[in-house]
């Protein structure tokens, strides 16, 4: 769910740049009669960040799930897809504790085999963040934004392509609203453990897992993706402004200091 930039504005999530390129797929279909609930889950347990920004664990956030594949190799030409949403994706939280059912799928649709790489595309995402306004003075506030990452995504009742973004401060007496399809998507985006890139319109958020899918066992029923998100919200304190102040995120009117990371610090997989 988000990423870095240094844009004028942000999203959760991460993603890659790999190469399809031929792989046969010979692996056997299971033949369990059975269900698999996906789930995606969040915590907010301490994460040891490595970078010199500043962070803070952002509020109310959600983000739309569109799909979710497994791939074998980084160049899986055949990847397991495991549900796909399209145009109208499964909204779930990324909050502490928050758990949310995105997909049930026939367990008889997994293939035997080692997998070591998921993709998932998030279509939009929904955060509020502590933040300070500079104008005519300093006010402290909240930020409550809302970006649309994946091309052809319907939002609140309508279709909304990526770029489209609603930005809304308020603080004392303070307001300050924007809305637009001009915000520019990162192209290419890492978090600690995860990158993400677009993909035909899409934004595909890559991470590592090391899931078997084991024919001989008794069949699975619930596969969980647990994403961390400890001040995953991280920016580049300036020093340029006098009124900046660290440790605070700064913004001003259709500016703010450069968001580094929004999105998943960690994903851990488990099938069971």
């Amino acid at each position: 769910m988000f990423p870095s930039t240094t844009q004028r504005h942000f999203a959760s999530a991460s993603l890659c740049f790999l190469a399809a390129c031929g792989m046969p797929d010979p692996a056997p279909q299971a033949s369990w009669e059975s269900d698999v609930d996906i789930h995606i889950a969040a915590s907010t347990a301490t994460f040891p960040h490595s970078d010199a920004y500043a962070g803070q664990t952002a509020r109310g956030v959600r983000g739309g799930i569109r799909s979710l594949s497994l791939l074998r190799t980084s160049n899986d030409a055949n990847p397991l897809v495991l549900f796909n949403h399209g145009a109208k994706p499964v909204e779930v939280g990324y909050n502490d504790g928050d758990d949310t059912v995105v997909a049930t799928i026939p367990a008889s649709t997994l293939r035997a085999g080692h997998y070591t790489l998921a993709r998932m595309v998030q279509t939009h995402s929904r955060f509020q963040v502590d933040a300070c306004a500079h104008g005519a003075s300093s006010v402290d506030g909240t930020v409550d934004d809302v970006i649309v990452m994946s091309s052809g995504t319907m939002l609140d009742g309508a279709m909304r392509n990526a770029g489209f973004y609603q930005f809304a401060f308020s603080g004392g007496d303070v307001v300050q609203e924007r809305t637009g399809d001009d915000w520019p998507v990162p192209v290419y985006s890492t978090t600690a453990g995860a990158w993400a890139s677009v993909e035909d319109g899409e934004w595909a958020v890559y991470f590592p897992v090391n899931l078997d899918v084991d024919l001989d066992l008794p069949a699975p029923s619930l596969l969980s993706v647990v994403v961390n998100m400890d001040r995953a919200f991280r920016w580049m304190d300036s020093t340029d402004v006098a009124t900046n102040a660290p440790g605070v995120w700064d913004v001003a009117d259709g500016s703010h200091e450069p968001v580094m990371q929004f999105g998943g610090n960690r994903f851990d997989v488990t099938l069971r």
